[in-house]
């Protein structure tokens, strides 16, 4: 029987912090998705191949964040990667929101810088890939 330290709580915190922010971005992209593949095929789009690809990405992209999030309530280093890049990418297209003055370009830059410093806290990703036990 192991007890919980200081540093086990903070990491645990950290881990719900970090699965609950890519949760979100998840959720946002999905609905995204959902909603262009509808109306790319009930309303008269103009490229209406590129709507459905686009969100036929936007959905398979929401999916690959749900697994992320799994991955990360698991402890499994495995999330750390995918979860870094993702936040890389989306704080590379909030930059242009924050060129226009919209409040969406902080919201996610904020929402990468908080799912990064999570994802490389110590502690909070990493634990045994055999039994899936956090590190420790």
């Amino acid at each position: 029987m192991s007890e919980s330290t200081s540093g086990d709580v903070r990491a645990t915190a950290i881990r719900r912090i970090l699965a609950t922010t890519v949760a979100v971005e998840a959720t946002v992209v999905g609905g995204y998705g959902i909603w262009l593949a509808v109306s790319s095929v009930t309303q008269r789009a103009t490229e209406r191949g590129a709507g459905v690809a686009l969100a036929v990405a936007a959905i398979v992209l929401a999916g690959g964040l749900a697994v992320a999030v799994v991955t990360t309530v698991r402890a499994r280093r495995a999330a750390r990667a995918p979860i870094i890049v993702w936040q890389i990418l989306q704080a590379a297209l909030a930059k242009d929101a924050l060129t226009e003055r919209s409040p969406w370009g902080v919201v996610l830059i904020g929402l990468a810088v908080v799912a990064v410093v999570g994802a490389c806290w110590p502690g909070v990703l990493g634990g045994d890939q055999e039994t899936g036990e956090p590190a420790g």
